[in-house]
């Protein structure tokens, strides 16, 4: 009788924890390879954010360039990219930011809160959220998706190269 109660009891223990266990890491949606280049006025710009968002995404995918104005984006693990379809974009840089595209290294902040804790992003709106104390310098038509109009589509199988040439 007691091993049959044991029983029981692992087995609801068990079930208990895998029915209150989920809306981890499976939960996620796929997330695709991007990078590209960002150049102003045809030259390649270092220690800009750029940041993808899409009502298909839980959250947004950023990265930031390096001296030669190459990006690539997280949205979970550093260069994981960023979920399949379309996806309005800003191209911020900040003072507080550090040129370095790994975000836990430029914010020093902890990742579980978030890949971009610290950096600029969209709300649903599309409108910048800006780190505290900070001013944007880059053209700032580039932090509004709206006005800008730039926009990427992130795609499930090929190549996720996304290339941005931009003017003042």
């Amino acid at each position: 009788m007691r091993a049959i109660l044991g029983s029981t009891l692992a087995l609801f223990l068990g079930s208990v924890c895998v029915a209150g266990c989920s809306g981890g890491v499976d939960d996620r949606p796929a997330v695709y390879p991007v990078t590209g280049t960002v150049t102003l006025n045809g030259k390649p710009v270092a220690g800009v954010a750029v940041t993808f968002s899409s009502e298909n995404a839980p959250r947004s995918a950023s990265g930031k360039t390096d001296d030669n104005g190459k990006y690539w984006l997280t949205t979970y693990n550093f260069k994981d990219g960023a979920v399949a379809g379309e996806h309005q974009v800003v191209i911020t840089k900040f003072a507080t930011q550090n040129a370095t595209s790994d975000p836990a290294k430029a914010t020093g902040q902890d990742l579980s809160k978030g890949p971009m804790a610290g950096y600029p992003t969209p709300d649903k709106s599309g409108n910048m959220k800006l780190p505290e104390g900070s001013a944007n310098e880059f053209p700032a038509k580039f932090a509004d998706s709206k006005a800008s109009g730039l926009k990427a589509t992130v795609s499930a199988s090929g190549k996720n190269e996304i290339n941005f040439s931009l003017d003042e």
